[in-house]
């Protein structure tokens, strides 16, 4: 998957920049489909600030509805991963997160 705004609002100075700097791949792990675990490839593109005000040059694009910052995960599975915690907490939401193929780490 891929962005396909035309521009990005730098995110110190919120200016609106067009240049793209350069790309890079990004994995997201995301809610599993059937039994399957599902994993996103993201081609996430970086841009470049002209303000000469700014003190960020390169930045790379936000996309709030899909992930957090250097997050790993979606923000639909990182949701569901804290109810799961909230309600089950522990050992049980471990075994029932298991059951949903929702991977996580103890803590």
């Amino acid at each position: 998957m891929r962005s396909t705004q035309a521009t990005a609002p730098c995110p110190l100075c919120t200016t609106p920049v067009h240049h793209i700097h350069s790309h890079y791949e990004r994995t997201l792990a995301d809610l599993p489909w059937a039994q399957y675990r599902v994993h996103l490839q993201l081609r996430v593109r970086k841009w470049f600030c002209r303000n000469p005000r700014g003190s960020r040059r390169l930045f790379t694009e936000r996309l709030p509805t899909v992930a957090a910052p250097w997050a790993r995960r979606t923000l639909r599975l990182a949701q569901r991963l804290v109810a799961l915690g909230v309600v089950l907490g522990g050992t049980a939401g471990v075994h029932l997160g298991h059951q949903w193929a929702l991977s996580s780490c103890w803590d």
